[in-house]
Formats: structure tokens, C-alpha cells, sequence
């Protein structure tokens, strides 16, 4: 494995040190981008799919399905070990995962080389690139007005939206699909009932209950190119999970942990990793992962926040309720992507 140098949080050294005491790190999955050497592909004759159980010959292997789904990030980091009906299947699932992204998608323009509309449910909001007096950025509109609070400098605004209607469950088979891409061969071995579940939506009872326990948080820097973590327990306490996998796109860093052996049930001691980001960075903000509950199986309308922190280079990363908001009239937002 690759060595890499990480930064984290200065108030989440200790928090780091305790979960790698416990944690180690068994994978780094950095995707190739463009110019760059890619990950090593076998012959297509020795390819064997770990979602559908199915060999060459049995299926194809003509498609090049992404490890990181490309619609958070351009790159060119492939799977040997899923097949293009695998591979078909999963992109429709991803449509889930546009919708849980909502307004991020446009604003960190994840997954495309230009910036993609943004339209929630009967264009009550619609965010897009345009010009404005030379210069180019995001402009974000409602047909009625924008649900905005402001600080009292009006350097920190909040805009709260609703997302398009999306399947939670459908965004967590997406997740555990990125983390089996890259699990080890023992684990994907003993997790048959996993793999159906996520291909063929097989054992939801059980696997659902996992999907209550995913957290996510907002990263202090943003990321150039996205990449996947998993850890592996040391073996020095056996009621924490076997694996850990977490994900990290743009300003998004998001937690997962892998299910368990169908037999041992859940357990509920659940160890956070706070972020550890690629690079040198100065990090003084304290980052706090939130829980997200993704088991449901019906179309949610999520109501989502998005911050927007202006002049204000060195921003403590403090919870918003240790400012003064108040409501602010405004019907519409530029943003100028510097």
C-alpha cells in the first residue's frame, strides 16, 4: 500500500489517536485522474464479478465500471470485479444518490467538467452557472423566495432547500457498493447475503439496520480528488465492527460501517474516525460528524442546509447556533467560485 501523509483537526488529534489504537489502516483507494497511470486491469477471460457471482463467459466485462462513482468525482480508478449488467444496475441506483446530493452537486460541481442544474420539485429552487459582469459563478433562484438566514456581518448565510425525492436505502447500496469494490477477499468470501443485498435487494431486515448508522460531515478543506478509506479492528476489543470504510469527496466526508456476518447480529458500539484528510493542511476547526439514517425504503424529501461563509478565510467551523441568524430577505444568491 501506498504511504500517504494525512492532516486532521487539531481538536481531533486525541479523538484520532483513540480510534487508531484500535483501527488500523488496511486500504487507500486514491482513483487516478486524467494523465495519470491507471489501476492495473486483469484480462477480461480472468475477470469474476463479486455482485452477481458471475464469470467471463457466464457475463461481460466490456464496460469500465468506476470504483469512486464518477458523478462525485471525474477519475479513472476501475474495478476488475464488476460486470457491465453489475455495472448497469448500479448507475441506476446512482439517480438515488443525485438526489441525496442535491444542491452539493452544482455548487462543488461533482462529477462534471462544467457545472450541472440544480431544480428541486416544481422549480421552487434552480441553481445554475451564469456571467454576471465578467465574471463567472452559480446563481441560485426560487420562485418564491429563498428560506435564507444571515449572520449579523452578513459574511455567513445558511440556505435551507428541499432535496428531489430520493431512496435512502438505494444511497447506501451505492456506498457499500464503493467499499466492496475494495474489501478483502475474505470478506466478500463470507458476505454472500451483503453482496445480495446490494445487487439483488435480498435480506433487507437485516441489512437495513446497518443503514441507520451512517454519519457524514462537512471537510474544513476541499478535496482535489476523492478517495476511500477502510480500516480493519486490531483485534483488541471484539465488540467493535470487523471494518470501518469511509469516503471522501470534495467537502464531503462520509462514514460507513460494513456489516457484520449475517449470524452475529448487530452490535452497537459504533467508533467515529474524524476526517483524515490527504495532505499538509492547517486544520483548526473542530469537525463533528453528524448520523444520517439512509434505511428507509420510500421516497424521502430531505430538508438540507447549505453554509456559505464569505471574507473570512480563517473560519472557526462553530455550530451555527453560536452566531445570531435572523431571517434575511433575498431572491436570489451569486456565488463566485474563486
Amino acid at each position: 500500500m501506498k504511504k500517504y501523509t494525512f492532516s486532521v483537526p487539531k481538536n481531533n488529534i486525541d479523538h484520532v489517536n483513540n480510534f487508531l489504537y484500535e483501527f488500523k489502516v488496511a486500504d487507500v483507494c486514491v482513483p487516478p485522474i486524467q494523465n495519470e497511470k491507471q489501476f492495473p486491469r486483469t484480462q477480461k477471460k480472468n475477470r469474476h464479478c463479486i455482485f452477481c457471482n458471475k464469470s467471463y463467459g457466464e457475463t461481460n466485462f466490456n464496460s469500465n465500471p468506476h470504483i469512486i462513482s464518477k458523478l462525485l468525482s471525474l477519475n479513472h480508478g476501475y474495478s476488475n470485479l464488476e460486470c457491465d449488467d453489475c455495472n448497469s444496475y448500479f448507475g441506476n441506483l446512482e439517480n438515488d444518490l443525485t438526489d441525496f446530493l442535491g444542491l452539493e452537486r452544482t455548487l462543488f460541481m461533482l462529477g462534471e467538467r462544467k457545472v450541472k442544474t440544480f431544480q428541486t420539485s416544481q422549480d421552487a429552487i434552480i441553481a445554475k452557472s451564469i456571467d454576471r459582469n465578467n465574471q463567472s459563478g452559480i446563481e441560485i433562484t426560487s420562485n418564491t423566495k429563498l428560506e435564507v438566514i444571515a449572520s449579523e456581518d452578513k459574511n455567513d448565510f445558511i440556505l435551507t432547500y428541499d432535496t428531489r425525492p430520493y431512496i435512502p436505502v438505494n444511497v447506501y447500496r451505492i456506498l457499500l457498493k464503493i467499499a466492496l469494490s475494495r474489501m478483502p477477499s475474505d470478506y466478500i468470501k463470507h458476505n454472500r447475503p451483503l453482496l445480495e443485498f446490494v445487487r439483488y435487494n435480498k435480506h433487507n431486515d437485516y441489512y437495513k439496520q446497518f443503514a441507520k448508522y451512517v454519519f457524514k460531515c462537512s471537510l474544513p478543506v476541499e478535496l482535489r480528488r476523492p478517495y476511500l478509506m477502510i480500516f480493519s479492528n486490531q483485534g483488541k476489543d471484539d465488540t467493535l465492527p470487523e471494518f470501518i470504510f469511509s469516503l471522501y469527496f470534495k467537502k464531503t466526508c462520509l462514514q460507513v460501517i460494513m456489516p457484520y456476518v449475517l449470524e452475529k447480529g448487530l452490535k452497537v458500539n459504533i467508533p467515529l474516525c474524524p476526517p483524515m484528510i490527504i495532505g499538509v493542511h492547517e486544520i483548526e476547526a473542530n469537525v463533528v460528524l453528524e448520523n444520517i439514517n439512509l434505511s428507509s425504503s420510500e421516497k424521502t424529501v430531505e430538508k438540507k442546509k447549505v453554509r456559505f461563509q464569505f471574507n473570512n478565510k480563517n473560519t472557526d467551523s462553530k455550530k451555527e447556533d453560536t452566531k445570531f441568524y435572523k431571517s434575511v430577505d433575498i431572491g436570489s444568491l451569486f456565488i463566485n467560485r474563486v
